[in-house]
């Protein structure tokens, strides 16, 4: 049975297939009852049978008008009329002469095969009861002596029951193949319209995909096993000023207008698509009437049905002028470095002379209290020195590594003080930028000075031990500065004779690095000191 709800969907001609067939036969069944008609009518007359005559002449105009609904692609509605048409006259032409035998063992079975054509499963069941209601006239009209027709076999009870059931069989089987017809001629259809549709999405698929491939500035090529070329976009033929007839269907061996180092590269890259199955990317560059050109590549194999490498597809993007640039940048990026190197160069030795000019004049100062400033000062400036110093002999000229830095500063302020047997430890495995790590080594500088003055007196008892750590936790950089030394005096005391190093120290964690400051005193001496390295 045919689907409704598909049915829906279509227009009702897709169930007939090819319709123009359809048509042709109809047309061509239709026309042949025509010329059946007038030899009928002709053949009437000639035997002087009027009556006859003028019930085939009435029949002429159905004929027309069933041909119109034929032309019309009406199908439905031209075997419908159609099929009652030739029932009624079949019946009528029994009624005066051939009897129910005749027609009922050959005109009624043909028709009804005819009539399934229809598509509407109550149709052919109005159809065939009408074919029975006909059969039922002849048979019970003769015997009730309603016509007599002119035959030599007369009707009995029995023969509208073996007509009856042949026209129901006849019904039912034409109606089953012609429902299969249509089932199929529908699927047809349906698959038709969908094939019909994959091939124009297709068509415009590939008039995308070619409009894309021919306007794109990007090189595409394809090589076969081969190693020829199989496709070349316009970009292609542009850059090597060589036209698709002359490169397709070569290799570049053959076109010959590769280096022998390049085409044994390229070759290998090729070959490597089809026997790894994998994509390749890479850079490379090519000779090109223009010049060097320097291609971004990417390979990537194309598989058939069998899920074997039938092609290697290539992209490569122009990155010459890419290149240029970077090569121009790297060139100003040496030249701002050695610019950048030579001002820190400066600035540490312009920090050196101020050191001399400080050490100059302690020597020729008398007071103790002012060489002890001069030698603050000279520690200060050397602390900063050390940063430029870094920096000039780091690769990284916007970041000091602060562990060798503060080693350096360390050993330095011991010998400058002459004091030995105290052990430091130091850790402090980060990089900081110029901006943080000059207050931090002022920081480290003020503070160990502070503990060398202080911290161990003579005659300390213990194993003097300096602990300098720096740590990163997210953004914020911890700085730690502690000893086992004596200790900070108590709160008051310690206010009264604060010097001038602590409250730099304190300008420098608070003001310069924007961070917080406190200090422990419960075993020896520790300044914490926290600030955010994002500032």
């Amino acid at each position: 049975m045919l689907n409704s709800k598909l049915l829906k969907k279509f227009h009702p001609l897709d169930t007939y297939g090819d319709t123009l067939r359809v048509s042709r036969i109809l047309s061509q069944f239709t026309f042949a009852i025509f010329i059946g008609q007038v030899i009928g009518i002709l053949a009437a007359l000639s035997n002087h049978d009027v009556t006859f005559a003028l019930i085939i002449i009435l029949g002429i105009p159905v004929t027309i008008f069933t041909f119109m609904l034929v032309r019309r692609e009406k199908f439905e509605l031209a075997v419908v009329f159609l099929s009652l048409f030739m029932f009624s006259i079949l019946t009528v032409v029994a009624t005066l002469s051939l009897g129910i035998h005749n027609i009922s063992n050959l005109g009624f079975p043909a028709l009804l095969i005819v009539a399934s054509m229809v598509t509407r499963k109550r149709t052919m069941i109005f159809l065939t009861l009408y074919a029975v209601a006909c059969a039922a006239w002849l048979c019970f009209g003769e015997l009730a002596g309603a016509f007599t027709p002119q035959v030599l076999v007369r009707s009995v009870p029995g023969d509208f029951v073996s007509t009856a059931m042949l026209i129901i069989l006849t019904a039912f089987m034409s109606r089953f193949l012609s429902e299969n017809l249509f089932q199929n001629n529908f699927q047809l259809r349906q698959e038709l319209v969908e094939r019909q549709r994959a091939e124009e999405a297709l068509r415009a698929s590939e008039q995308q995909f070619k409009t894309l491939v021919e306007n794109t500035p990007d090189i595409i090529a394809r090589f076969d096993r081969d190693l020829r070329h199989v496709f070349i976009n316009q970009a292609y033929e542009s850059m090597v000023h060589g036209s698709a007839e002359a490169l397709l269907g070569k290799s570049h061996r053959e076109i010959g207008t590769m280096a022998a180092e390049q085409l044994e590269f390229s070759e290998r890259i090729v070959r490597g698509v089809f026997e790894t199955r994998q994509p390749v990317e890479f850079e490379t560059s090519m000779p090109a009437p223009s010049g060097t050109v320097y291609l971004n590549s990417r390979g990537v194999p194309e598989f058939d049905e069998q899920g074997q490498v039938r092609s290697a597809l290539f992209i490569h993007r122009d990155i010459t002028e890419r290149k240029h640039m970077e090569e121009q940048l790297r060139a100003r990026l040496e030249e701002r470095e050695a610019l950048l190197r030579e001002v820190h160069h400066r600035v540490k030795n312009n920090l050196q002379a101020i050191i001399a000019l400080i050490k100059m004049q302690s020597d020729t100062v008398g007071d103790a209290i002012t060489r002890q400033f001069l030698m603050d000062l000279e520690g200060r400036a050397r602390t900063m020195s050390l940063v430029y110093e870094q920096l000039y002999q780091s690769e990284n000229l916007s970041r000091v590594n602060m562990q060798p830095y503060l080693q350096l500063l360390t050993s330095s302020v011991l010998d400058a003080f002459g004091r030995g047997g105290i052990q430091i430890k130091l850790d402090a495995p980060i990089f900081l930028d110029v901006t943080h790590a000059t207050p931090c080594g002022l920081i480290v500088n003020e503070l160990f000075t502070n503990i060398l003055k202080h911290a161990f007196p003579p005659g300390y008892p213990g194993a003097p031990t300096v602990t300098i750590t720096m740590r990163l936790e997210g953004d914020a950089c911890h700085l730690t500065v502690s000893d086992n030394g004596m200790g900070l005096p108590p709160e008051p005391k310690r206010d009264a004779g604060k010097s001038l190093g602590l409250r730099l120290v304190r300008l420098w964690a608070t003001h310069q690095l924007g961070g917080t400051i406190r200090t422990n005193s419960d075993a020896g001496t520790m300044v914490i000191i926290v600030f955010d390295v994002k500032g």
